[in-house]
């Protein structure tokens, strides 16, 4: 998930358990939000799926909830694909 932080739309990733968040943020460095109707959120949850993941946008933090069954491999596969998903967020 760490290397989430350094993508450009990225202002905060958190974790807890098996559960992670992705916060969306137009500046990284200000952490200035994108406005509400842009729904970047919504965005980033459409490409997922393309990249069949199911990333869960609560207004513009990303969630992701992974089964405790999870392999290693399986993990680095998803956050791999949620990596390029997110790098691909046009401004």
């Amino acid at each position: 998930m760490e290397k989430l932080r350094e993508l450009r739309f990225v202002g905060d990733v958190r974790c807890i358990g098996m559960v992670g968040a992705v916060e969306l943020v137009r500046d990284k460095e200000t952490k200035e939000a994108f406005g509400a109707g842009e729904r970047k959120g919504y965005e980033v949850f459409k490409a997922g799926l393309l990249e069949h993941l199911i990333l869960r946008p609560l207004g513009e933090v990303i969630y992701l909830v992974v089964p405790l069954s999870i392999t290693r491999e399986e993990l680095e596969d998803i956050l791999s694909r949620t990596y390029k998903v997110i790098s691909g967020l046009g401004g």
